[in-house]
């Protein structure tokens, strides 16, 4: 007999999911009672990173340019999986009841059940661009797509996207209005529109992996399978890796970049020989930038690689069942802009073959034509700077034009012990906590 997970339990139940995150909402509500809004301060949350990385370090790096005297922190955490500190029952809540803006990046399932002030954004600026698979209340009636009463995403004030075209698959993902849903572009993809800074971090990789500058570089990052992070899982042998590595020849390197809900590929299969796994790398903004050749199946790499006009190859063996189980926006062929491969076999010369296609230029325009190396500074500058409009005076400038209103370092419920180091070039310090999150505080 089957006995149901308590997880899946979990899921099913919209009382359950509201008393999981019971005492976070509890706290919250309290909070938003007795405490005003903060207008410099903005609070940045992960369950999915250790630090301010990707986007959501773009845009920290950008409130401290545009405004030096606001109160930043991040509380984070490296995954779904990891404990949460038990400070965090107090201080999350209350520095998201008094911040002017709450910015995620990915699935944040504590601040689901709070109701979001009147003067305060609750922004998602998730982490990948265009829209590929099916995600949020798209995948409704799919394998591990939300249940009914389910109350993910739908307190989101504001969500940016890549471009125009896909707002609307973005609001039907999130359950909110169209209207909240502003094209502004993706923050970690302002880099990929500077020339000079693609040309460094590709020496870097190449530099970092001791890779001579005259072989080219096949970047093998898929996506994981399954229903989200804690049942992902990837068939690592779907690739003949040694085949791979001996059609290719001295002329290239192999990179593997796992996705970080699964294995890295050294761990899953530590007799591959001849293939660099580079799936430490957090981040893989400067992998693409060194990659000659990115070979993928169902990942939003291809969003951001097509920017660099470099040739991408699909390798999709298990399309079919992965379309039944997940799903897409829009055909899958509508997102083909270079080979197709379904028998590994054919893999190592379709890499070698490929090309960037005739179609590329149209399919930028229709999933990234809000991406012009500018995202970061109209996202800070248009919705994290900029107070939601309540008639309050108090909330009638951006930060950046206001004085600086400094919370007292002992005031209970966001207190923490830490270290400050010196001042920098840019005039900011870094408060760095003992424990677990890192907060940032102009000096």
């Amino acid at each position: 007999m089957h006995i149901p997970s308590p997880r899946s339990i979990l899921r099913k139940s919209r009382l359950l999911q509201r008393l999981r995150f019971a005492p976070y909402a509890i706290a919250y509500a309290l909070f938003t009672r007795v405490a005003r809004v903060r207008p410099d301060r903005i609070v940045f949350l992960s369950d999915s990173r250790a630090d301010f990385s990707g986007n959501i370090g773009m845009l920290r790096d950008e409130i401290l340019k545009q405004a030096p005297a606001a109160e930043i922190f991040g509380i984070f955490k490296p995954n779904l999986k990891a404990l949460r500190p038990w400070r965090d029952v107090m201080r999350l809540p209350w520095l998201t009841a008094t911040a002017q803006t709450i910015v995620l990046d990915d699935f944040y399932p504590v601040i689901y059940p709070f109701r979001i002030r009147e003067e305060s954004r609750l922004l998602q600026v998730w982490h990948a661009a265009g829209a590929f698979k099916r995600v949020g209340y798209s995948r409704t009636g799919l394998p591990g797509g939300p249940t009914p009463g389910s109350i993910i995403h739908r307190n989101y004030t504001d969500a940016t996207v890549s471009s125009e075209a896909i707002r609307e698959n973005y609001a039907e993902a999130y359950g909110i209005d169209i209207a909240r849903v502003k094209a502004l572009g993706v923050p970690r993809t302002d880099v990929f529109f500077d020339a000079e800074a693609v040309d460094a971090a590709s020496r870097e990789v190449h530099t970092r992996y001791e890779i001579p500058a005259e072989k080219k570089i096949a970047l093998y990052a898929p996506t994981f399978r399954g229903n989200g992070q804690m049942t992902a899982f990837f068939d690592y042998d779907s690739v003949d890796w040694s085949a791979l590595v001996r059609e290719l020849g001295d002329d290239w390197v192999i990179m593997a970049k796992m996705h970080p809900f699964v294995e890295p590929l050294a761990s899953a299969r530590p007799d591959v020989t001849g293939v660099l796994d580079v799936t430490a790398d957090r981040e893989i903004t400067q992998l693409l930038m060194a990659a000659d050749v990115l070979v993928t199946d169902y990942s939003s790499t291809i969003f951001e690689y097509a920017l660099l006009r470099r040739p991408i190859v699909f390798f999709c063996p298990d399309l079919e069942q992965y379309t039944a189980d997940r799903d897409f926006y829009y055909p899958f062929d509508e997102y083909i802009t270079g080979p197709l491969v379904q028998d590994g076999r054919d893999l190592p010369a379709a890499i070698r073959a490929a090309r960037v296609g005739d179609d590329q230029h149209a399919f930028l325009q229709r999933f990234m034509g809000a991406c012009d190396g500018r995202s970061t500074e109209r996202i800070t500058r248009e919705l994290i700077l900029n107070p939601r409009s309540t008639g309050r005076p108090e909330a009638a400038a951006p930060v950046a034009q206001r004085r600086s209103r400094r919370a007292p370092s002992g005031r209970w419920g966001y207190a923490c012990w830490s270290r400050t180091s010196p001042a920098s070039a840019s005039t900011s310090r870094t408060r760095r906590c003992v424990c677990f999150p890192v907060v940032v505080r102009s000096s």
